[in-house]
């Protein structure tokens, strides 16, 4: 017992002496981990929320009357009026309520398929006519 007691010691010394060595070696390590780290919270995290609140930008400036909408709290209605801080909504027949125009989520999506489909017979004509173009 007496023997382990006095090699400790000399055990703490060498470890003291390889990381006086390699230290410089772990430094750099440890910048690259945290590298690395900042990079995974970058793709993870800051990137997608963003791109998700450009998207939501992008949405509510091509707001427009007469569009169905959702909003953050769950509502879903037509837009009558529009100002730049703020969207007048047709809950309900006569039912009209005013809110901020950034707590609007969505586009209603019984609106989104007849404009989807608008743009998609546009992009199928302009295909026809690249192909058509092509074949002379």
């Amino acid at each position: 017992m007496l023997r382990r007691a006095r090699m400790l010691p000399h055990l703490y010394s060498q470890m003291l002496v390889a990381q006086a060595a390699g230290g410089q070696m772990s430094q750099i390590s440890s910048f690259v981990m945290i590298g690395l780290m900042f990079a995974v919270v970058y793709f993870l995290l800051i990137r997608p929320a963003n791109k998700q609140r450009r998207e939501h930008a992008e949405l509510l400036t091509a707001l427009k009357k007469d569009d169905e909408i959702v909003t953050s709290g769950g509502m879903w209605g037509k837009i009558i009026a529009l100002d730049d801080k703020v969207a007048t909504i047709e809950i309900a027949d006569k039912v009209k309520v005013k809110m901020l125009r950034d707590r609007i989520s969505g586009r209603w999506p019984s609106a989104a398929p007849a404009a989807d489909k608008a743009s998609k017979a546009e992009k199928l004509e302009k295909t026809d006519s690249k192909t058509a173009e092509a074949a002379r």
